[in-house]
């Protein structure tokens, strides 16, 4: 029930032709990747373009990844909320907003 965008480090062409055979296009309204951006994660420009594209703003937005460096710290740096999937329990230095080893406890976040 809520609109997402994919955020990627790579080739626009590239990310879609993934994202499309992963049989993931019905559920993300935007595919953000560094090319079309300007930015890699994790610099925070890539993910102002993201907030832009979709016209909402850092405070209500959150940033839900596996990566601990280009995920969380490049969100926390661009003011988002962040949800840390961390399902190897391993050890960083970071303070997401949440986290979490499974998907399932996405659901006792939202």
């Amino acid at each position: 029930g809520y609109p997402m965008a994919l955020i990627t480090n790579g080739f626009e062409q590239v990310q879609q032709d993934k994202v499309r055979r992963a049989g993931l296009s019905d559920y993300f309204q935007y595919v953000i990747t560094s090319e079309k951006a300007g930015f890699t994660k994790p610099n925070a420009g890539i993910f102002e373009y993201a907030l832009q594209k979709a016209g909402v703003k850092n405070t209500e937005s959150v940033m839900i990844g596996d990566d601990p460096y280009n995920d969380i710290y490049g969100a926390v740096k661009a003011g988002m909320d962040t949800v840390y999937f961390n399902p190897a329990g391993e050890k960083h230095e970071l303070h997401p907003t949440y986290e979490i080893r499974t998907l399932a406890e996405l659901k006792d976040i939202f």
